[in-house]
């Protein structure tokens, strides 16, 4: 007797502990369920057709942790694990295809926005630099210049008596001389380093990268003289083309307005002593003419 009521009094012991055991897997089970609950309905929130899909196994997992019954709990879970796993593989899918359409008109923005960037770069008659395009680029050019210790040269060109022009043979004609003097100017400076922008007006500007002011006069020559050999034509009329040209070369610690400045100037002071001429912003020479020989 005694030895059945300690056999009864194990049992009853073991049974407890199993109970204990499965409630504490049960409700175990049922923190997971419920994460998975939550993780159903996040995902078919923004898919209704994963929610279609899925929507019996929620009812059943509902039900499952509602009867306390841990077989009932298990046979529910694998469904459920399946329709998680195809609503994931969906929005997976969903989701690459919008990274792959959001890249793709990401890509025509930053095209389209190059190019328009370098549209609001050129000069939209002569196909040149513009002013925007050329103070900054001026700002760059002096930047390095200074860090690098190499010299660079500013020159200023302005088509003589342009006024003239549009008085005399219209606007139109003008425009002509205009696309004709800035690709003569492209073809007159044709190095790397050589950035060639209309300044405004009947005005073109030239930075010379690299290039000391001694190599200046020579370089400015060949472009007023390929302008003076123009051959324009508007409306049965030749038209000639002449210009004055002034250039300063960057001075230690000049900054680029100082040396737009200079060069300002002897382009003033070229224009002043007959036109049809280059001057450095050094002393003027009243013998030098760049008239052909």
């Amino acid at each position: 007797e005694p030895a059945w009521a300690q056999l009864k009094l194990f049992h009853r012991d073991r049974r407890k502990a199993e109970k204990n055991f499965a409630d504490g897997r049960l409700d175990a089970f049922k923190g997971i369920i419920w994460d998975i609950v939550h993780g159903l309905r996040t995902i078919t929130a923004s898919d209704s057709d994963a929610h279609t899909r899925i929507a019996d196994s929620l009812s059943q997992l509902e039900h499952a942790v509602a009867s306390n019954s841990l077989e009932t709990v298990r046979a529910a879970l694998g469904p459920a694990v399946a329709s998680i796993r195809d609503a994931m593989a969906r929005q997976h899918d969903q989701f690459s295809a919008e990274m792959e359409r959001m890249t793709a008109r990401l890509d025509n923005m930053r095209d389209d926005l190059m190019s328009a960037r370098e549209q609001m770069q050129v000069d939209a008659l002569t196909q040149v630099y513009n002013r925007g395009a050329f103070d900054e680029a001026l700002e760059r050019y002096v930047d390095l210049a200074t860090l690098s210790r190499q010299p660079m040269t500013v020159l200023m060109i302005d088509l003589d008596h342009f006024k003239s022009i549009n008085d005399n043979h219209g606007h139109q004609a003008g425009d002509a001389v205009l696309r004709a003097a800035a690709e003569t100017l492209l073809k007159s400076f044709l190095r790397k380093n050589d950035f060639v922008a209309r300044y405004g007006g009947e005005e073109f500007v030239v930075i010379l990268g690299d290039t000391p002011d001694e190599m200046a006069p020579r370089l400015a020559d060949k472009a007023l003289h390929s302008l003076r050999r123009l051959d324009i034509e508007f409306n049965g009329t030749s038209i000639d083309v002449t210009a004055s040209a002034g250039y300063a070369s960057l001075l230690p610690g000049e900054t680029a307005g100082d040396l737009m400045a200079r060069a300002d100037a002897a382009l003033y002071s070229a224009k002043q002593n007959g036109r049809d001429r280059a001057e450095s912003a050094g002393l003027p020479d009243p013998d030098r003419n760049l008239q052909p020989a």
